[in-house]
């Protein structure tokens, strides 16, 4: 029970660490001077042409992506998806959608990759197009996701221009190429930016006349191939909402997208209709992945990582989701993810507070005017999508509603600007400030094993020939590989004990083997 002194102490000690909060609020209310709004009327832009004001928000992200590269270093692939996605770069680059299963599959399973009936990641296309453009034209994976983000902002600054005004959009798309959540997808192999593109492209042409034309439907086909759940989300509430009538164009063109997903399909799994990403979780993956599922009989597991990751990590959080009290707590854990995603990390001490009086605008915003009213419609609708998985969050999840939250975000600033000059101002200064603090806060990861991966690499290349890496059982994060596992200098493989190891070495009599457990790498 708390006593009077209790209350006391955590009263000063809250406005102690919200100090900042409190200095601006008392300000606003000392000088306040408060104007009525006008939401619906356009400003002229001043005087710069649109087609500056586009080149400026291009420019700002790739000037961020670039040196924020150049500041940290290239980062290194970390995850499970970053690998299965190099994986389908590879693939692309060499003029092939899968790869043939390999007679000896069992040593190299690992998360997220089909290895029967094709050897290829489960996911959509779209990322690894994007990495095996990256490649093959600019030396580099992340350049090509770079140029995509710089398309992405201009798309949100379209959408901008055409929900909000001139001056508007171009703020909107200065935040957008700095924000910290598009710094995140533009310097990870996670992806995000197709998807944001995409999102943007469909909302702003339907926005100008309600109309799937040839541009809406290449931002659904965009969000087909990149997060095609959410994206299917995203794209039932901007019919609802804003489509009223189709084109010709808009129509062709998303036929001939669906035809190439079932074209894709259809090489990978045999079936137009079943994906890829189907056939991996009825392989290999227990837990569902929507809340109202339930989990799937345990698979075999043939080696201890994955048994580890499917057994432990994914049907552990299906179990703690489906707990007493677990949905509530996975929902509000989703909310801060979503709240880190729109305002970013919080870089300066509790700014969040202030940025959420933007929530307080939002009361009248909605109010007096209509546009603000579908597009909080539109984002209501796609909050279905993030809500009813089981998996954590993830900031790429978000993609397709980039450019929504980037128009409401511009519209509730005005109309917070409009009830005070200095909230407004105080919002926009913390935002680009807690922005700027990202880049003095976050370093290029180079742990974990894909750093150990490279130097053995390093260690192994100058002695010439090729190389067949088997891995420990309990060794984890080592078995990535190229495409063709034939052709690699490097073939990394599991333990799978002595009689299987023998067969292994046999079929690659042409290579060295090494053995890669705790304590190091040596010859086999």
């Amino acid at each position: 029970m708390l006593n009077a002194v209790d209350v006391l102490e955590r009263t000063i000690s809250f406005a102690i660490d919200h100090r900042l909060f409190f200095v601006i609020v008392i300000l606003a209310i000392v000088f306040r001077k408060w104007r009525t709004a006008t939401p619906g009327r356009p400003d002229s832009g001043g005087p710069l042409s649109s087609t500056l004001a586009l080149a400026i928000v291009v420019a700002t992200s790739l000037a961020v992506s670039i040196c924020f590269a150049w500041w940290h270093g290239m980062p290194i692939p970390r995850f499970h998806d970053d690998f299965a996605y190099l994986l389908d770069a590879d693939t692309f680059a060499h003029g092939r959608t899968s790869n043939p299963a390999h007679p000896m599959w069992p040593h190299f399973e690992t998360m997220h990759v089909l290895q029967v009936p094709r050897y290829i990641s489960k996911y959509p296309m779209g990322q690894g197009l994007t990495f095996a453009a990256g490649a093959l034209i600019f030396g580099h994976p992340l350049r090509a996701v770079w140029l995509i983000g710089a398309a992405a902002c201009a798309a949100v600054w379209w959408a901008l221009r055409v929900w909000t005004t001139p001056s508007l959009a171009l703020l909107g798309g200065i935040a957008t190429a700095v924000h910290p959540t598009i710094i995140d997808w533009m310097e990870s192999y996670h992806g995000g930016e197709l998807a944001a593109l995409g999102g943007a492209l469909l909302l702003a042409s339907a926005g100008r006349n309600k109309t799937l034309n040839a541009i809406a439907a290449i931002g659904v086909v965009l969000l087909a191939i990149s997060r095609p759940y959410e994206g299917m989300i995203f794209c039932i509430a901007v019919g609802i909402v804003l489509i009223r009538r189709v084109t010709p164009a808009g129509v062709a063109i998303l036929l001939a997208g669906l035809a190439g997903i079932a074209a894709n399909n259809y090489s990978i799994t045999g079936n137009p209709l079943v994906l890829p990403y189907s056939v991996y979780e009825r392989q290999y993956d227990p837990a569902p992945n929507f809340i109202w599922e339930k989990a799937r009989p345990m698979p075999h597991y043939r080696n201890a990582e994955m048994a580890f990751i499917y057994r432990v990590v994914y049907l552990g959080q299906y179990k703690r989701v489906h707990a007493p009290g677990g949905l509530l707590d996975e929902t509000l854990k989703k909310i801060d993810v979503i709240d880190r995603a729109f305002f970013g990390p919080p870089n300066l001490p509790n700014p969040r507070p202030l940025f959420l009086l933007l929530l307080v605008a939002a009361i009248p915003l909605l109010r007096e005017d209509g546009n603000a009213r579908l597009l909080a419609l539109v984002l209501l609708i796609f909050a279905f999508a993030p809500f009813s998985i089981i998996w954590w969050m993830q900031l790429h999840y978000l993609g397709p509603a980039t450019a929504v939250a980037a128009c409401l975000a511009m519209l509730l600033l005005r109309r917070l600007f409009a009830a005070s000059a200095i909230l407004g101002m105080a919002v926009a200064i913390l935002f680009f400030a807690n922005a700027g603090l990202m880049w003095f806060g976050t370093d290029t990861p180079d742990g974990g094993m894909q750093a150990k991966r490279i130097k053995i690499a390093q260690q192994l290349m100058p002695q010439g020939g090729k190389h067949l890496v088997i891995v420990a059982p309990d060794v984890f994060d080592a078995v990535y590989n190229a495409a063709d596992l034939n052709r690699a200098p490097i073939v990394w493989a599991r333990d799978l004990g002595p009689v299987a190891n023998a067969q292994l070495r046999a079929y690659y009599r042409d290579r060295r083997v090494w053995l890669l457990d705790r304590l190091g790498i040596r010859r086999y």
